[in-house]
Parts: C-alpha cells; structure tokens; sequence
C-alpha cells in the first residue's frame, strides 16, 4: 500500500447533540508531485451505520501535486438511534490505481447521545371520521324518520267527503254515530285529533257523526280504506 494521500483531523471525537447532528473536518493532501483523482469514503467501523454519514460536496475530486483540501463529514443519527461511542475514519483513494494508492485516515470517536423516537401523530383522521358518520346518521334519522302531517278539518262535512279526505293522506278513519240534532245526519260534529293539529301518517283519527239515535252504529275504516263493518 502506497500512502499516496496524507489526511489529518481536526479532532479525534465528534460529539453527537440531541438533534443527532453533528460534523468533522478532514485535512486531505495529495503527497505525490504528480496531479491525482482522488475519491472520498467515510468507512464505518464496527456497529456503526454508514448511512449516518454525508461527505459535504463531490466524493470524487482531483488533488493537484502536494495540493491540499479540507473535507467536511457531516453526521445525522437518526432519533431512537442507540446512545453509545462509535467509530468511523475517511480514507482517500486513488481512482487509477485504487488497490495500491490508498491512504486510511485516523480513526475518529463519535458519541451518540440518546435521543427520543418520533412521536407517532394523533390519528385525528378517526376523529374525522366518527364525526362524518355522526352527521350522517343523523341527516339520514332526519330523512327518514315519518313526518308528521297536518290534520284537515272535517267537522260540519258529510261523512263520505270527510272519510275521502283522510283516505288521501292515508290515515286510518274510525267512525262513532252519535245523536246530535245541532248537524245535519250524516255529518261530522266533532273529531280527534282536531283540525289544524299534525299527526304522524298512518295515525288513527275520531270521527263522531250525527246519528238518529245515540249509538246507534259504529264504523271503523281500516288500513285499505275501502272495506269497513258495522256494529
């Protein structure tokens, strides 16, 4: 091996912050008087991670004869990385003879100080979404939930035009004669609910009808509409 390249250090140790940053300059000379095409590595020695490591500016440089130029090493840890002393050199090699022309530089202490892994972020997207499946729950409760609907008044109708009148809204009808001499036969005195109120579709709604006779019949208008019984 040909030491063709002379590298000092301007320090032995690099210490390593709580932002796992840090850097180291090296002395690079070409010790020969002829011109060299010189390349840059950082060796990583033991359990050390060469990917830790950045040489600032081009690896491969060309060094004039007994030229010298600095190298700056920078360091980045990653968080979580274990705290501990590592080790690591630069060694500098010749590109046209790099098996004989080569020059490996002091070895270089670096102490990692225990930094904290990355916080895993809130997961608010599921926050997102229980709040999107809330409002949609309850706009669809809103949409579908029976509404309710007002009662048209009836009272002083015939019992026929009263009875069509609930059939297209489709509530149930039930019937109750009753005698009353204040209406004419047949029509409607009174009703439950009254006009005007709401009620959900479907409901059953009272009529009382003026009769010959008090109780005299009783009809109940089921579901169709169309059939009922008297009693």
């Amino acid at each position: 091996m040909n030491r063709i390249f002379a590298i000092t250090a301007a320090s032995e140790r690099v210490s390593i912050g709580g932002d796992g940053r840090g850097e180291i300059t090296f002395t690079v000379t070409n010790s020969s008087a002829r011109p060299l095409r010189g390349q840059l590595r950082v060796r990583p020695l033991g359990p050390t991670k060469g990917e830790w490591f950045n040489i600032a500016g081009e690896t491969e440089r060309p060094f004039s004869p007994n030229a010298t130029q600095q190298v700056v090493v920078k360091v980045a840890t990653p968080p979580g990385a274990p705290a501990g002393k590592y080790q690591f050199r630069l060694d500098a090699i010749s590109v046209i003879n790099p098996d004989d022309d080569f020059t490996e530089g002091p070895t270089i202490d670096l102490d990692v100080k225990a930094t904290e892994a990355p916080k895993k972020a809130f997961p608010w997207w599921i926050i997102a979404a229980a709040a999107g499946a809330v409002i949609l729950i309850v706009t669809l409760t809103w949409l579908l939930w029976p509404k309710g609907i007002e009662v048209p008044e009836v009272v002083g109708l015939d019992i026929g035009e009263a009875t069509k009148k609930f059939e297209d809204l489709k509530f149930k009808v039930e019937v109750t004669r009753q005698l009353n001499s204040s209406v004419g036969l047949n029509r409607v005195f009174s009703q439950d609910p009254g006009g005007k109120s709401t009620a959900k579709r479907g409901a059953t709604v009272m009529l009382f009808v003026a009769s010959q006779k008090a109780d005299e019949s009783k009809v109940i208008y089921e579901e169709n509409f169309n059939d009922f019984d008297k009693t």
